[in-house]
């Protein structure tokens, strides 16, 4: 989790910063959205292969290792493209709604636009996300 305590000097200012940062989170998700369908062509050329071999061999075909799950992580070693589409997809989700949230709070700061405000704002940001504003007039 990443904290910030930033002083914007206008509300454009901080519209502008929401604005970048929805802006950076679409492009991190058009990337991941690309990497998934990567690991999807991936994953259906494991299953044909896979199926070839369960043919010739007369049983499943299983070539990955556990995954090993530790205090605060999984660590996949030699996994299928399918652990690997979850893996990015819940990744993605996150983008998705941390997106959402900043769209939410733009649209909230929208309501002050008319407001002709000549005073600093220091603005809470977790993760990203202005989540509390200190105006002093």
């Amino acid at each position: 989790m990443s904290t910030e305590y930033r002083e914007f000097k206008t509300l454009e200012e901080l519209l502008r910063f929401v604005d970048s940062q929805i802006e950076e989170l679409r492009r991190k998700l058009g990337d991941l959205l690309r990497l998934v369908e990567e690991a999807r062509i991936k994953a259906e050329q494991e299953r044909k292969l896979k199926s070839v071999l369960a043919k010739v061999l007369g049983t499943s075909v299983e070539a990955t290792m556990p995954v090993i799950e530790l205090k605060n992580i999984k660590l996949l070693i030699n996994q299928t493209a399918e652990n690997e589409i979850t893996l990015i997809e819940k990744l993605a989700e996150a983008i998705n709604s941390k997106i959402m949230q900043l769209q939410a709070v733009r649209k909230d700061l929208e309501i002050f636009s008319d407001v002709d405000l000549v005073a600093p704002l220091r603005v809470v940001i977790i993760d990203g996300i202005p989540r509390g504003i200190i105006i002093r007039l």
